[in-house]
């Protein structure tokens, strides 16, 4: 009688389990097939290259600035998956300031600290609503990765406290234009190959997806590289070739602006008295300081070098007013 009901009992809890592990059987059947199909539908596309150097470079710039390069931090297929802690990390290109200190005290109140130990980043509500639907198309309600920051009702703003930056910059291998879509190779700062795709709005980006790269090199879907070199770690490599607008410079941070007009500079060999900014250049490997600042004559610079000048400079101020 013992054993007989010792075998009912297994029998009872090997039944169970059994039923216990189909619905994570067909989960996980369904998680890669999904994958399998997202991957699929992804290298049907036409990846192979199509695109001009100085096109790309233009791309590269762009994804390199402030405003984008936090879309190339998270992966993602649909663009609601995108996250926006990544993408708004340092404010996304929103102008940063000093709080007002009743908002100060309203944010400390709510993490329940005396003071502010590091640095804030704070973004309104209704840019964020109006920056998630220019970038996407859809509405901030439909993200599913939204700001995990301390939301401040009574004056819709996001507040994210933070003592780093996850500020990096990518390489631009090639690209694939159709149709105004953009499918755009790069590697970013771990080596990593991936996918970005886009939509150039003129005044905007709207971003797709971003994929890493699993396609063998030879692949017939594979993007083919562009086989002209870079002007490595340049914020605006053509910026002594070409004359550049406003439309040109949008999406730059004050610094980054800063360091694209003294690029100028830089390539004519000249040193520099700011001891960021000379340690900023020497890390180019296309930079060879032989001129001290007090010594460089300005009349080496092109016409197009002194317009690029004069734009840049102009921009700075009106964005830092």
């Amino acid at each position: 009688m013992k054993k007989s009901f010792v075998s009912i009992a297994i029998s009872i809890m090997l039944c169970l389990i059994f039923a216990g592990c189909l619905p994570m059987m067909a989960f996980r059947s369904n998680a890669v097939e999904a994958s399998q199909s997202a991957s699929a539908s992804y290298s049907a596309k036409d990846t192979s290259n199509n695109m001009s150097f100085n096109e790309l470079d233009s791309i590269q710039v762009k994804l390199n600035s402030i405003g984008y390069y936090g879309f190339l931090r998270s992966t993602y297929t649909d663009p609601r998956d995108i996250d926006w802690n990544e993408v708004f990390y340092v404010g996304a290109g929103f102008n940063q300031g000093r709080l007002p200190e009743n908002v100060e005290k309203a944010y400390l109140a709510v993490v329940k600290n005396d003071e502010v130990y590091l640095d804030l980043t704070s973004v309104s509500g209704k840019d964020v609503e109006d920056y998630v639907k220019k970038t996407t198309g859809f509405t901030y309600s439909e993200m599913r990765r939204p700001l995990k920051w301390v939301y401040l009702k009574d004056y819709d703003l996001y507040i994210h406290e933070h003592g780093d930056t996850n500020q990096c910059r990518v390489q631009v291998d090639a690209g694939h234009h159709e149709s105004g879509e953009y499918t755009i190779s790069y590697k970013n700062d771990l080596n990593e190959s991936y996918y970005v795709t886009f939509y150039d709005e003129g005044d905007s980006y709207r971003f797709i997806s971003n994929v890493l790269q699993t396609n063998t090199p030879n692949s017939s879907n594979t993007v083919i590289a562009n086989n002209s070199s870079k002007s490595n770690g340049m914020m605006i490599p053509d910026s002594d070739t070409r004359k550049l607008s406003e439309d040109d410079l949008t999406g730059f941070s004050a610094a980054e602006l800063r360091i694209a007009r003294n690029e100028i500079y830089a390539r004519h060999g000249r040193k520099f008295v700011d001891k960021e900014l000379q340690a900023h250049f020497n890390t180019m490997d296309w930079y060879t300081p032989t001129i001290e600042a007090k010594d460089f004559d300005e009349g080496v610079l092109s016409e197009i070098e002194k317009h690029n000048l004069g734009v840049i400079s102009k921009y700075e101020k009106k964005i830092g007013k």
